[in-house]
């Protein structure tokens, strides 16, 4: 069993996590086993909840089963949760890519698992400017990690491209990172750098590569820098030929938290209190922005020169 790190907690696994920072603690918070080949017939559980994708092709299905939960990724297999024992297990499908499973486990499983234990965490990508936390929200493909990726290649430090845990202490927020990498498509990585760069497959099922981050340029030291300002990407008008900021109100903070915190049980009134008191208090700091922006690849240094004006400012 090796120990790694991912969002301040250790992570104990039956498998090597190479996206992962090793952990030299003996101790580990989460358990995680892979139990390919190991007999187990798929039940049909009874759902409580089903993730379809924008073509109507379901994704995900949720499931409560005694002490903790079961989520079925089709065609890849089921991940079971005790909440308890804070330990996952997976029964893939067959012949379901490494790759796969670590994704989905450290990309989807283990927030909704911190979320539903009481934490928040965001999908959202996160760097470093002016010794604090910015943060990036929007829907799948708005640009978060094409956005987080250019500040790397400009030299400044990522937390993280799209999973974000908020710690929140004395009146303060706090953006935790979760693990060094970030996923691209070709297109973009071809544009943003121009040397080779050391990139992994992600899973089977998408063409993104994995940006592997050297261990330098990555550092959970940065949990105690304050989280400064959070810009949510939006889809870009038709005619749009310049950057868009426009500071967002209270209420419409807390709604787009609301839209990019992942969650596990939609049904838990317990968590979503929890989770909204959360929401109240951040959404009433003022950090928050509107950024839209023409996706043009050229335009990006001034995006860039934008987002850091704000955040001196």
């Amino acid at each position: 069993m090796e120990n790694y790190q991912l969002c301040e907690m250790g992570l104990q696994s039956n498998i090597p996590f190479p996206e992962l920072i090793p952990s030299n603690s003996p101790v580990a918070e989460y358990s995680f086993e892979y139990l390919a080949g190991t007999d187990y017939s798929f039940p049909d559980y009874e759902w409580f909840h089903h993730h379809e994708l924008p073509d109507g092709q379901r994704w995900i299905s949720y499931a409560k089963k005694n002490d903790g939960y079961i989520l079925r990724f089709y065609e890849i297999g089921d991940y079971l949760i005790s909440l308890t024992d804070n330990w996952i297990c997976c029964y893939p499908q067959p012949d379901i890519p490494l790759e796969s499973i670590r994704h989905l486990l450290i990309d989807s499983v283990i927030p909704m698992v911190l979320n539903q234990q009481g934490h928040v965490v965001l999908h959202a990508g996160a760097v470093v400017l002016q010794q604090n936390v910015v943060a990036f929200l929007g829907l799948s493909g708005r640009g978060k990690s094409t956005l987080t990726a250019n500040f790397y290649a400009q030299g400044f430090q990522v937390l993280t491209d799209d999973c974000l845990l908020l710690r929140e202490r004395e009146g303060n927020f706090y953006g935790i990172p979760s693990y060094p990498g970030i996923r691209l498509w070709d297109e973009n990585l071809n544009a943003l750098f121009s040397e080779t760069v050391a990139v992994a497959d992600v899973a089977h099922y998408t063409g993104k590569k994995r940006l592997i981050l050297p261990p330098d340029s990555f550092s959970m030291d940065s949990a105690r820098l304050p989280l400064a300002k959070i810009f949510v990407i939006d889809e870009p008008e038709e005619d749009l030929s310049e950057i868009k900021l426009t500071r967002l109100n209270a209420r419409e903070s807390f709604m787009e938290l609301v839209q990019h915190t992942f969650q596990l049980d939609i049904k838990d009134r317990s968590t979503l209190t929890k989770n909204s008191n959360l929401f109240s208090r951040l959404a009433e700091t003022g950090m928050f922005y509107r950024l839209s922006y023409p996706r043009d690849l050229t335009l990006l240094p001034k995006v860039l020169a934008a987002i850091i004006a704000a955040v001196e400012n």
